[in-house]
């Protein structure tokens, strides 16, 4: 059962992690594209 419980919480910490990557990703498009409009 313990286990189990470890498994389920590293799973977690991995989407989560996934989740916050990808956010932080989806913001530096976003950084980079309006930077690239105020420089064009």
């Amino acid at each position: 059962m313990p286990l189990a419980a470890l498994t389920y919480l590293g799973a977690k910490c991995a989407v989560g992690a996934g989740a916050l990557v990808g956010v932080l990703k989806v913001n530096s498009m976003v950084f980079d594209y309006a930077l690239s409009l105020i420089g064009g």
